[in-house]
């Protein structure tokens, strides 16, 4: 299995203005182009990554457990 750790974040300024969006699109597409079925990843959720855990819910990731996701590619 193909593994890579990364994180993804956007600065408060420039928050709300759809980078984000296209960053987690372009992630899925290499994903897709690589033959990947699914994508797993962890957010705390908490503190300031409160806003995270709504954004991948957002995009169509589910939860898991408590704080780890998956989306079907």
């Amino acid at each position: 299995p193909w593994q890579t750790v990364f994180g993804i974040a956007v600065l408060p300024e420039y928050q709300h203005q759809g980078i984000g969006s296209k960053v987690w699109d372009a992630i899925l597409d290499y994903g897709r182009q690589k033959g990947c079925r699914r994508l797993e990843f962890t957010s705390s959720g908490k503190g300031k990554k409160a806003g995270a855990v709504a954004f991948y819910q957002k995009h169509g990731a589910e939860i898991r457990d408590t704080n780890s996701f998956r989306i079907e590619l």
